[in-house]
């Protein structure tokens, strides 16, 4: 049982993986442009 259980933890969803891809990216590209209105 605890075999099983410490596989299923290790899959992690495709669908959470793209949500967390969605924003990593998201707040990189905020970041950018704080960064641009900075040093101009």
């Amino acid at each position: 049982m605890t075999k099983f259980k410490e596989k299923g933890s290790q899959r992690i969803p495709l669908r959470a993986l793209q949500v967390t891809t969605t924003q990593s990216t998201n707040y990189l590209s905020e970041n950018l442009s704080t960064l641009e209105r900075e040093s101009s």
